[in-house]
């Protein structure tokens, strides 16, 4: 994946959450990095 200036960025997950829903999402993206997953958590 790669951003418009070039840079590359990569993820294994990509966690996209409603606001109701960010304590969950938050806890999920940090059980998933603490099991060495990069994950990008984007509302």
């Amino acid at each position: 994946m790669s951003s418009s200036g070039g840079e590359r960025y990569e993820w294994d997950l990509f966690v996209s959450y409603a606001r109701s829903d960010e304590t969950w999402a938050e806890w999920v993206a940090w059980q998933l990095d603490s099991a060495g997953h990069r994950v990008l958590l984007q509302a």
